[in-house]
């Protein structure tokens, strides 16, 4: 069956959709402060218009960083997974390039282990992390589709 809802970006969009009667909105999730603050006005929307919510995380930041990846993104990732389990999230999409043709063997190994880590993080809150966006070919994310449960 297939089910479809809508995209926002601001919580006027989220009310937007859900007057429509959409029954769930992908909700860009990407600074935790603003999404700390925006917890009771979500949780009223979900509870008055009975929708589910999908969390759009942010971009990687430096994609070829691995100190910044690893300092600032994860930890920036596993604060929205928490804030996400508050608000019922299950699912949530994020992008994390791996394209061989730039990034290097060792980058992309790296970034592996960083991929596992948010995944084991967001799935140990009943929460499924999807890369999407893949314009990269598909063997640049065999060993991670391979390695990441």
């Amino acid at each position: 069956m297939v089910t479809v809802g809508g995209r926002a970006h601001s919580l006027d969009e989220v009310m937007y959709i859900c007057k429509l009667g959409y029954p769930f909105v992908e909700y860009s999730l990407s600074d935790p402060t603003k999404v700390e603050a925006e917890l009771e006005k979500l949780t009223s929307l979900k509870e008055l218009y009975n929708i589910d919510l999908m969390a759009h995380f942010p971009n990687e930041d430096n994609p070829f960083d691995i100190k910044v990846l690893s300092e600032k993104f994860v930890p920036r990732m596993k604060k929205l997974l928490d804030l996400s389990s508050k608000l019922g999230i299950k699912k949530g999409t994020f992008h994390f390039w791996m394209d061989r043709r730039w990034a290097s063997q060792d980058l992309v190994d790296e970034k592996i282990s960083l991929v596992d880590n948010m995944v084991s993080y967001g799935k140990d809150r009943g929460i499924v992390l999807c890369i999407e966006n893949l314009s990269e070919r598909y063997d640049s994310f065999a060993k991670a589709f391979n390695s990441v449960p």
